[in-house]
């Protein structure tokens, strides 16, 4: 069983000025929906995206790029770094 995830939206982006260190700052996130198959209906979450990353909506799965070792030495997942469309053609067939 392959990982879907749909996304359906465009990107949302936020952006101000650190309370902090008073510089600008920009966070671009998007939502999607995470389909697994013990579940009736889809998951919704969120997650960032890279500078100037748009991901079209769609169907996508994980690669294996999507999960790295962070600097903790923990296995994460990064969402970002690994969606790959899924084809009407592997969607079908699935």
């Amino acid at each position: 069983m392959q990982v879907e995830i749909e996304i359906l939206d465009d990107p949302v982006t936020r952006s101000g000025v650190s309370k902090k260190t008073g510089q600008d700052y920009s966070i671009t996130t998007q939502i999607a929906y995470l389909h697994q198959g013990t579940n009736k209906y889809p998951q919704s979450f969120e997650f960032f995206l890279r500078n100037g990353e748009v991901l079209k909506p769609g169907r996508y799965t994980l690669s294996a790029d999507a999960f790295y070792v962070d600097r903790q030495g923990k296995l994460a997942l990064g969402i970002e770094r690994g969606l790959v469309p899924i084809s009407h053609a592997s969607a079908k067939a699935a």
